[in-house]
């Protein structure tokens, strides 16, 4: 994996709840979950070594995940510029078992990290056997309501 520049922290400090994979093949790619207070945060898979996958993690607002998925911004935007100012960085193993976890400025992200400047969102990325249902659950969870999927 890439060496990172950042802070080694103990241990991840939030407690998220999964919502839906906005991104998925061959396995998930970019994944939204939520926690307690309503806050959105993105998954984002960047890396992997023989032990486990790497992922950015980051909060987003809920107009900044409209835009995403409206096309306006892309992931790009939204890796380089987080809320909170930093992304954490989490190395995770095959049993789903966080083993490190990092604060990371997007200044200091390997550039094989951020995706290119066109990253932006298409509903056709989602998992072919779940995307009717994971279309209404990003449409209910990121817009409030339920739209017909066509």
């Amino acid at each position: 994996m890439e060496p990172l520049i950042g802070w080694s922290i103990g241990k991840f400090p939030l407690n998220l709840k999964f919502i839906v994979h906005l991104e998925y093949f061959d396995g998930e790619l970019l994944s939204l979950y939520q926690n307690s207070e309503d806050d959105f945060y993105l998954y984002s898979w960047c890396d992997i070594d023989d032990i486990c996958h790497r992922w950015l993690v980051f909060r987003v607002t809920s107009r900044m995940l409209q835009e995403y998925i409206d096309r306006t911004i892309s992931l790009r935007d939204l890796i380089l510029n987080p809320v909170d100012g930093f992304l954490y960085v989490l190395d995770i193993d095959r049993a789903r078992l966080v083993k490190n976890t990092y604060l990371v400025q997007p200044e200091n992200l390997p550039e094989l990290y951020i995706p290119d400047p066109e990253s932006y969102y298409s509903f056709s990325e989602l998992n072919r056997e779940t995307q009717e249902v994971d279309r209404r659950l990003i449409q209910q969870k990121v817009y409030g309501y339920n739209l017909s999927v066509s």
